[in-house]
């Protein structure tokens, strides 16, 4: 028998699915047009987001009927990141390769009601970037609020489409960030112990363990889709990865937060461990892991 002849299957990958949202960047490719991006919840899937109906065209000619919505309120409780290079999964950055970034969430229904999910929310390129910061914003305003008595993925998340940016380095395309829509309010947000408890952690761990090795990608990508995303993060410049700030403090090395990676690649090899560790906060640390890879890529290459 022919490998053409039978259907494959990938234990741990694609036998646990989520319906899923897909965040979208430019509102122009959503029809009725929309100033900004936002988030696109594909129709004839089990769940349902509030938001309008549309129709998110790709530059293939193609089209996913969805629920558009810009404002979306999520309880985060897992998350999975991978490079992604032609549609598979790769171990590490390579030039070409896109961080993409899956979350797997609870989200808010209509008028507050009954909540949605389990579900994945998917980024790509910098609006993964800027989920994580927000992210981290928000586990920090929890933490303070309750004292450390309460996980973030406790309450509710506001997200809202922020404004319109353009980036790329030969072609300017535009993206929307992501924004928190309200400060936390503890005994507003509280999901509820019904809603906490009913949280699937083994199904989460899995799926989240489906990414730890690299492979044909799992669900949760919109056909067509990749048209849409961003091109800044096709491939990163030697020049560009100097320039981003290393995200935390160093004290072993005695370099402090914000300091270019330029200027700790100057200090190779001394500096080699850090910058590993760096290229392995993919998930934390998405643009400095993409820097920090290529700069200890680059000095394999000179005699150091």
């Amino acid at each position: 028998m022919s490998w053409k002849d039978r259907t494959f299957e990938h234990p741990g990958e694609e036998a646990l699915s989520f319906p899923f949202i897909q965040w979208v960047n430019n509102g122009g490719s959503v029809e009725p047009r929309a100033e900004r991006g936002g988030f696109a919840c594909p129709t004839g899937q089990e769940v349902s987001i509030p938001g309008i109906d549309a129709r998110l065209h790709h530059r293939n000619g193609e089209y996913t009927e969805v629920i558009f919505a810009q404002e979306l309120s999520a309880a985060v409780f897992k998350t999975r990141f991978a490079w992604i290079k032609d549609g598979v999964r790769i171990a590490n950055y390579t030039r070409g390769a896109r961080g993409k970034l899956q979350v797997l969430v609870y989200v808010r229904g209509e008028n507050g009601t009954a909540a949605v999910g389990p579900v994945m929310l998917t980024f790509t390129g910098i609006p993964s970037r800027q989920f994580g910061q927000l992210r981290k914003q928000f586990a920090a305003a929890v933490r303070k609020a309750t004292k450390g008595k309460a996980p973030a993925y406790a309450f509710w998340m506001r997200l809202k489409a922020g404004e319109v940016e353009m980036v790329g380095q030969s072609q300017k395309s535009p993206i929307t960030t992501i924004e928190l829509a309200a400060d936390l309010d503890p005994d507003r947000d509280y999901i509820g112990d019904a809603l906490v408890d009913s949280i699937p952690w083994p199904q989460a761990e899995e799926w989240a363990k489906a990414w730890d090795s690299p492979g044909p990608n799992g669900e949760g990508e919109i056909a067509g889709a990749e048209s849409e995303e961003s091109s800044d993060d096709r491939g990163m410049t030697l020049e560009q990865a100097r320039s981003i700030a290393l995200p935390v403090n160093a004290t072993k090395s005695g370099i402090s937060a914000g300091t270019p990676l330029g200027q700790v690649a100057d200090k190779l090899p001394d500096t080699k461990a850090l910058l590993n560790w760096l290229s392995a906060q993919s998930e934390e640390h998405p643009h400095a892991a993409q820097a920090a890879t290529l700069l200890v890529n680059e000095s394999s290459n000179v005699d150091i």
